[in-house]
C-alpha cells in the first residue's frame, strides 16, 4: 500500500485507499470488467458526462462498448446524412475521451449497428465482453466459432449502463464488485448479477417527477432490498446491471432469442435477464452503495407509455416465473403473487365499494352513499402516510416531501391501476412507445418505401461505376 501523506489532496487519498481495498480483496489481478452502453437518440452532452464518469471509476475497467443503435448507413438517403453526422460526432467524442487521462484508462469502442432495438445493442456488447466464455459454452465447434467471429478475449464481468444514466460517485463499480465477491451467509451463494440504486435526477420539475422519485425510492430500498435478502431480486434495472460473464454466457442465447406468444422479445430486456437467472437458481441482488441517476418522464403521455411498456414486461416475466416460483424464498413468492394479482383484486374491491356506495346513495341519499366510502379512504390514507410518508421522511434525512405521497394514490387509482390491467392484455404488442417502433411498423414502413430505397441504392451504384 502506498503511504498517505498529510499534504495529499482528498481525491488522491481516496484513490490510495481504493487501491488498497482492491488489492486486499482481489489481489494483484482483479477480475476484469467491460462496460456495455446501448445508445439511441442520446445527446453528445449526456454521453460525454457518462463516459467521463466511467473513466473516473476507481475500479479498473478494460473495454467500454458503446453500441450505437441507429444505423449510420440507413438505406433511406433522407435520414442517412443526419445519422452519419451524429455517428461522426460520437466517434469524435470517443476519441477525445480516450485521449484524456483519468483514474481509469479504459478503451472506449464505438460500434455501429442497424436500428433494431435495445436488446440488439446490448447483445452486441455482451457477446464481445463474454468472448470465449460464450463461444466455448454455446459454440465449441471451432468452425462455427470462427464463423460467428467474436474476438477470443473475454472479461470476467459485464456492466450494462443505459445511455441516459449518470454515475453518482467514483466508488460505484468498486462497491458492486465487492458485493459480487461475497457469499450470502444465508444462502451460501455468490451473486450472478446485481442492480444498483437508481435515483431520479430531475425530481423538482413537477409533481409527476416528484412522485416518480418517491416511487423509485420504494422500488429499490423496499422491494429490491427485501428480495435481495434471499438473493431473489426479480427485476434488474437497466441503468446499472452487473453480470458475471460465466453466468451470462449460459443464458445469452435464451435471452437474445426470447419469444412470447409468437413474438420476438423487444421490451423488458433487463427484466428477462433477471427471470432467466432466477429460473436457474442463481443469486440476484441489490447493491445500495452503487448509486446512479437518470431522468424520468415529466409529462403524462411519455410517462404512461413508459409505464405500459414496463407493465407488459412485468406481466410477461411474472407469468414465466410462476412455474419455478416454489424455488424462490417464500416471502418473494408471496411478493410476486401479490404484485401480479393486486390490480385485479383492487378492481374487484373498488367495484364492490363503489357499487355499495351507489346503492346506498340511491336508497338514502348521496351523502349517505359518500359516507360508506370514507372509512376505506381513511384506512388507505393513514396506511400510506405511516408507511410511505413517515417512513420515507425518516429514512431520507427527514425529507418532508415524502408526506406528499398520498398524491401517488390518486395517480394509481385514476390511471396506473387501469394501465396495469390494460397491459396484461397487450403483452403481445412489441412496441416501445417512447423511442422505438414495433416490428410490424418497421416492415410496413419498409414496404411503403422499398421502391424508393432500391432506386436510391441503384443511383449510388451508378455513381461508382
Amino acid at each position: 500500500m502506498r503511504e498517505i501523506g498529510t499534504d495529499m489532496p482528498k481525491d488522491q487519498i481516496t484513490d490510495v485507499i481504493a487501491d488498497d481495498i482492491i488489492w486486499s480483496n482481489f489481489g494483484e489481478k482483479p477480475p476484469t470488467v467491460a462496460v456495455v452502453i446501448p445508445t439511441y437518440k442520446t445527446s453528445i452532452e449526456e454521453m460525454k458526462e457518462l463516459l467521463l464518469s466511467i473513466k473516473g471509476q476507481v475500479y479498473p475497467i478494460g473495454d467500454v462498448y458503446l453500441s450505437y443503435n441507429d444505423n449510420p448507413n440507413d438505406p433511406d438517403r433522407s435520414k442517412r446524412r443526419a445519422k452519419q453526422d451524429e455517428f461522426a460526432a460520437f466517434q469524435k467524442l470517443v476519441d477525445e475521451v480516450n485521449a484524456m487521462n483519468g483514474k481509469n484508462n479504459c478503451k472506449i469502442l464505438l460500434l455501429a449497428q442497424p436500428s433494431r432495438g435495445k436488446r440488439e445493442a446490448m447483445a452486441m456488447g455482451f457477446a464481445l465482453s463474454c468472448g470465449e466464455k460464450y463461444t466455448n459454452v454455446k459454440h465449441p465447434d471451432a468452425e462455427i466459432a470462427n464463423l460467428i467471429n467474436i474476438p477470443p478475449n473475454s472479461h470476467d464481468f459485464t456492466l450494462n449502463i443505459d445511455s441516459d444514466t449518470r454515475i453518482a460517485d467514483k466508488f460505484a463499480l468498486l462497491n458492486s464488485m465487492l458485493m459480487m465477491n461475497k457469499e450470502n451467509p444465508r444462502t451460501g451463494k455468490k451473486p450472478a448479477a446485481l442492480t444498483g440504486d437508481v435515483q431520479v435526477i430531475n425530481r423538482d420539475i413537477n409533481l409527476l417527477s416528484e412522485m416518480t422519485y418517491q416511487r423509485y425510492k420504494r422500488a429499490f430500498f423496499v422491494e429490491r432490498a427485501a428480495q435481495s435478502l434471499s438473493d431473489d431480486v426479480t427485476c434488474l434495472s437497466g441503468p446499472w446491471v452487473l453480470l458475471d460473464n460465466d453466468k451470462l454466457a449460459q443464458i445469452l442465447d435464451d435471452w437474445y432469442y426470447q419469444e412470447f406468444l409468437g413474438q420476438r422479445g423487444t421490451y423488458g430486456d433487463d427484466r428477462n435477464i433477471s427471470t432467466l437467472l432466477n429460473e436457474q437458481g442463481e443469486a440476484v441482488i441489490f447493491c445500495p452503495d452503487s448509486k446512479v441517476e437518470t431522468d424520468c418522464p415529466t409529462d403524462w403521455p411519455t410517462f404512461l407509455k413508459q409505464q405500459l411498456r414496463w407493465n407488459k414486461s412485468f406481466n410477461r416475466e411474472n407469468l414465466r416465473l410462476f412455474p419455478v416460483l416454489h424455488n424462490l424464498d417464500k416471502f418473494v413468492q408471496l411478493d410476486v403473487i401479490y404484485q401480479q394479482t393486486f390490480a385485479f383484486a383492487m378492481l374487484y374491491i373498488m367495484s364492490n365499494i363503489t357499487g355499495n356506495a351507489v346503492l346506498t346513495g340511491m336508497e338514502s341519499g348521496a351523502l349517505e352513499g359518500i359516507k360508506t366510502v370514507i372509512p376505506y379512504a381513511a384506512i388507505v390514507l393513514i396506511y400510506n402516510e405511516l408507511f410511505f410518508g413517515l417512513y420515507g421522511a425518516l429514512s431520507n434525512d427527514k425529507d418532508l416531501k415524502f408526506f406528499l405521497s398520498p398524491v401517488y394514490i390518486g395517480y394509481h387509482f385514476s390511471a396506473l391501476l387501469w394501465l396495469k390491467i390494460y397491459a396484461f392484455f397487450k403483452m403481445k404488442d412489441t412496441s416501445w412507445g417512447t423511442k422505438g417502433a414495433d416490428q410490424d411498423t418497421i416492415l410496413e414502413e419498409f414496404d411503403d418505401n422499398k421502391d424508393r430505397i432500391i432506386q436510391e441504392i441503384i443511383d449510388e451504384i451508378k455513381k461508382d461505376i
